[in-house]
């Protein structure tokens, strides 16, 4: 959302777009691009993707996070042996959310 810079030319000038219309305005386009996430990331659901683990998910320690080459957050369920920070591990997408994917590895 722009805001008026001080020493700026534009910060000086009339008719500035009032900061409930901006408000609107960056809502609006927000609430867009997270329907888009989402549509994209159900895009992925089936797909086997490459991930690079970083460390235990946040949301389940028992599970493990990881980012695709793309930098999509993938959550997982782990076989041993995969349970440190820099493997690469192929994983199926079973569900999709707006900033995460949901996967399971198997071997």
């Amino acid at each position: 959302m722009y805001s008026p810079r001080p020493n700026t030319r534009a910060a000086g000038f009339e008719g500035q777009v009032p900061l409930e219309v901006r408000t609107q305005r960056i809502q609006i386009l927000q609430e867009e691009q997270k329907g888009i996430a989402l549509e994209r990331n159900r895009e992925t659901i089936g797909r086997t993707v490459e991930v690079l683990v970083e460390g235990p998910s946040r949301g389940n320690p028992e599970d493990m996070m990881g980012r695709t080459s793309c930098n999509r957050i993938v959550n997982f369920t782990c076989p041993p042996g995969y349970e440190k920070p820099g493997c690469l591990i192929e994983v199926v997408v079973t569900e999709a959310f707006q900033s995460s994917l949901r996967a399971h590895a198997g071997r």
